[in-house]
């Protein structure tokens, strides 16, 4: 790493690293397939593409490309059942090689979702819950279709889309029977349907409201269920896949133009509220207060603004760490505007939770899916890395998923982050969250990219746990157990795997030479890819009583003293207020999710 930096700083020539890495992909047997990457490198590197570790050459049914801007394209044209595998991309120059990997997936649609349960009802509403299918036919589930059915009824009738595994449904009769069925909805059509509920009756007229605890209220208020009539033109039958087109197209992130990857984002010295309308806030923090906004070009694009006084530290430190960053797993920077001693920081709006929230909101969730967060976070860590950026500030908050299905994240908040000139980097002051610091920090030792490593430890480790490992009733005590490395192993979950407690063990070290590095993190075992390990992960699955619990005290903790400072909620403050933002919302979810009737 250190050679690296030196030799990106001095001679403009640097190994290669990936802007973009290839993903998985699902197809149908027949369908052509692509796997994309972005690569950089001085002097360019050269692509060298394998499929279950033997190397593909262009011929046959395999097609490579290659841009001038390092952007480098496989297709394998008329898919058959034996091109599945895990495929690897390696860019090479003088100065250096890296690799990453995907998996190419024979894709289908979701099995069976869970028998729906009825937990509640009153006069015109139910409430139900079910488990989500056993397979999502490799391709992630983008709602989840509700039925109703009375005695006597010919056909089922659609009652609501949704996107997570609870649904209020609305508008039944009063003192009538019901079942209710549930079926799900990926790119590759829809699941058989649940076995039908257990015949329930709604009660008679007057009968009191359902009464739903303020945790399922926002699970369902971020569920975003979409009531509008289902659109004809998007049937499941309409496709040769039985797909959804306008939903996995509505689920893409915008995709910017080829200058806009290039540019710089330059910080402006103007008033940004002549380009931009601002709506509702968001979050406010200690120095900061981050609210909707909407380009005033007519644009149909969704932006966040972070505002934050010109006189805080973090202000433009965290300007010049995003301003020329363009990676898939780092929040991308819009625009920039310095005014009335104010900075803007102008971003892509995530439609996702951080990353603790998020998976809280389910019932259970499995090491695979912990290992796949971890994988993406260490993903932009490597190319910071590269950049000699170190983050400092690694944290569930920190960690946002670009959407409520998929589990794609984004790593955001650079306040913190540092330019470095070596890999030790440099002392600095021991401010943050006592609780997520590295042991070097505390010591007031020079802080580089090992530090960024045991935030990947103590991450995974809460992941993996539902507990913070080294969070004391004070900060002296959590700073004593940091130093120490003391923690309680018996926290984590009984069933572990222990390919996971050698990852956190070998990154978890008092002495941050002796931590794995970025490069070395991403080739573990415990990310590899092959069909045994997969497996091993999927079966090691953890309930979320524990994660819910440390995300509800962490969120209480991160609130206080979250006031922004006076002057900037007087100039800026519009108070938190989420309903405008969720009817933009709920505009947005039903367009994704207007389904036909099949």
């Amino acid at each position: 790493m250190n050679n690296q930096l030196n030799t990106l700083n001095m001679s403009g020539s640097f190994p290669p690293i990936f802007k973009e890495k290839i993903k998985d992909q699902a197809y149908h047997v027949g369908d052509s397939c692509s796997l994309r990457v972005h690569v950089i490198g001085n002097p360019r590197p050269t692509v060298s593409w394998y499929r279950n570790e033997e190397l593909l050459t262009d011929g046959g049914r395999v097609r490579t490309t290659k841009g001038d801007d390092g952007r480098h394209t496989i297709t394998i044209l008329s898919t058959k059942p034996n091109d599945f595998g895990v495929y690897k991309c390696v860019a090479r120059n003088r100065f250096g090689t890296v690799t990453c990997r995907a998996r190419m997936l024979c894709g289908d649609h979701p099995t069976r979702p869970g028998r729906p349960h009825v937990t509640k009802i009153s006069d015109r509403e139910a409430f139900m819950i079910w488990e989500e299918p056993d397979s999502d036919g490799n391709s992630h589930i983008l709602a989840y279709k509700l039925d109703w059915h009375r005695p006597g009824d010919e056909r089922w009738t659609t009652a609501t889309y949704c996107i997570d595994e609870c649904a209020l449904i609305k508008g039944l009769k009063v003192d009538t029977s019901y079942r209710f069925r549930v079926s799900a909805v990926n790119a590759f059509g829809i699941s058989p349907y649940s076995w039908a509920s257990v015949e329930i009756r709604t009660k008679k007229k007057g009968a009191s409201a359902i009464d739903i605890d303020d945790e399922t209220k926002r699970i369902l208020l971020r569920s975003r269920q979409a009531t509008h009539a289902p659109s004809p033109d998007s049937s499941p039958a309409a496709s040769p896949h039985g797909s959804t087109e306008n939903i996995a197209q509505a689920c893409e992130e915008e995709t910017p133009k080829k200058d806009e990857l290039l540019r710089e984002v330059h910080l402006q010295e103007i008033d940004p509220a002549n380009f931009l309308e601002f709506a509702n806030e968001v979050w406010r923090g200690r120095f900061t207060l981050i609210r909707n906004v909407k380009p005033k070009s007519g644009k149909k694009v969704k932006r966040v603004a972070k505002i934050i006084p010109n006189s805080s530290e973090d202000a433009l430190r965290e300007y010049e760490m995003l301003k020329d960053i363009r990676q898939q797993r780092i929040i991308r920077l819009h625009e920039a505007y310095l005014w009335n001693d104010f900075v803007f920081l102008v971003s892509e709006k995530l439609y996702g939770e951080n990353v603790a929230r998020s998976m809280s909101l389910k019932n259970k969730y499995n090491e695979h899916q912990v290992s796949s967060i971890v994988k993406q976070v260490l993903d932009a860590l490597q190319f910071l890395h590269h950049r000699g950026i170190v983050h400092l500030n690694l944290q569930p908050d920190n960690v946002i998923m670009q959407s409520r299905r998929r589990l794609d994240i984004k790593l955001i908040d650079f306040g913190r982050a540092r330019k470095i000139s070596n890999y030790d980097g440099e002392k600095i002051d021991r401010d943050g969250t006592a609780e997520f610091m590295a042991p070097e920090k505390v010591q007031r030792d020079p802080v580089g990219v090992p530090a960024d490593i045991w935030g990947v430890g103590v991450f995974t480790f809460i992941l993996l746990s539902g507990v913070s490992p080294f969070r004391g009733e004070t900060d002296q005590e959590t700073f004593s157990n940091i130093t120490h490395v003391r923690y309680d192993a018996h926290s984590l979950y009984h069933n572990v795997t222990k390919y996971a407690l050698k990852f956190l063990y070998q990154i978890l070290k008092r002495n941050a030479k002796s931590r794995l590095t970025t490069d070395e993190c991403l080739d573990h075992r415990w990310f590899q890819l092959n069909a045994p390990m997969i497996k091993v992960r999927k079966s090691a699955v953890f309930s979320t009583d524990k994660l819910k619990t440390f995300e509800e005290d962490y969120i209480k903790r991160r609130m206080v003293g979250s006031s922004p400072p006076d002057a900037l909620l007087r100039a800026y403050g519009a108070g938190l207020s989420f309903s405008s933002d969720e009817e933009e919302e709920e505009t947005w979810a039903t367009r994704r999710f207007s389904l036909a009737n099949p």
